[in-house]
């Protein structure tokens, strides 16, 4: 291609030192000699330049201090760095999930953490899981053996969670404060407040079992007259204290009559009188006792 040559002027060659002669430019920005002249006596050939190397300045297009090299938005002059943390969805400054992430400034921004360690991310009253060997979830302050771990806030178990082990007996239904004892009744058929029978259990309360009691030496448990074996004297003259050998009976409250739970009169006949003495109205090795019962007005 033919160079296009624009002619240098006088003001010009004179300014740089030249004779007459004239320099051109071609179209490539490189000086070429027009003429035999020589240059100023300090000065070079006029066909010879200096050359040098130019430094580039890095780029930082949103002035953040951050070249765009590092700066992981450099359109966005508050944020330049890369870090990796957690969503923080409840804002509690504990964080859960998979690892992201995200384009910073200074700060992490809210709704993220770098904790990973939110046992519920949903609740920020809660953050960090605590042991318990022992749990009370109907609030009666009976326990029940219960090892496992709960969301808190880090300070303390919840109410009805415990560190401890259970002491005493445990509840026997912790779903339900009203009974926490276990116990084992007999069935009372003759509801005479006396029981028979195999024993079966119940998980109680402060009250009892309607139709079932502790006891189970019901000797009758179909007569609610009689419930338990006794003995028996035979009260021939009727005063209250019999005599004689003893006899087992299922009774109730009282003797039947003609008989005695006292076995110790000394006159017991039918002969008349005999009602007058028993042995409590004897003195035995100085000890005296009167029984009201002969009605024989001793004191």
């Amino acid at each position: 291609m033919k160079a296009h040559l624009v002619t240098i002027t006088a003001l010009c060659l004179a300014a740089c030192g030249a004779s007459n002669s004239s320099d051109t430019i071609n179209s490539s920005n490189s000086i070429a000699s027009g003429g035999s002249g020589s240059s100023g006596s300090s000065g070079s050939s006029g066909s010879s330049g200096d050359s040098g190397t130019a430094t580039v300045a890095p780029t930082d297009a949103d002035r953040d201090g951050s070249a765009a090299s590092a700066d992981c938005n450099d359109n966005d002059a508050s944020v330049w760095r890369r870090i990796n943390v957690f969503a923080d969805l409840d804002r509690d400054s504990f964080g859960a999930g998979a690892r992201v992430s995200i384009c910073v400034g200074a700060t992490t921004p809210a709704g993220y953490s770098s904790s990973s360690t939110d046992c519920a991310d949903d609740n920020a009253a809660v953050h960090a899981s605590m042991s318990y060997t022992a749990r009370d979830a109907d609030g009666d302050t009976f326990l029940v053996a219960s090892a496992g771990s709960v969301c808190t806030n880090g300070v303390a178990l919840p109410a009805t969670y415990f560190a401890t082990p259970a002491s005493g007996a445990p509840d026997c239904d912790d779903t339900s404060a009203s009974v926490w004892r276990q116990t084992s009744l007999h069935e009372d058929f003759d509801r005479d407040g006396v029981g028979h029978g195999a024993p079966s259990s119940f998980c109680l309360g402060a009250g009892s079992m309607p139709g079932f009691v502790a006891s189970s030496f019901d000797c009758a448990h179909l007569d609610a007259t009689r419930w338990r074996m006794v003995a028996t004297y035979l009260d021939v003259d009727g005063d209250g204290v019999g005599s004689g050998a003893i006899q087992h009976s299922c009774l109730g409250a009282t003797p039947p009559p003609g008989s005695s739970f006292k076995g110790f009169d000394p006159l017991d006949t039918s002969v008349a009188g005999s009602a007058l003495v028993s042995d409590f109205d004897l003195n035995i090795a100085g000890l005296f006792v009167e029984s009201e019962a002969d009605d024989d007005d001793l004191p």
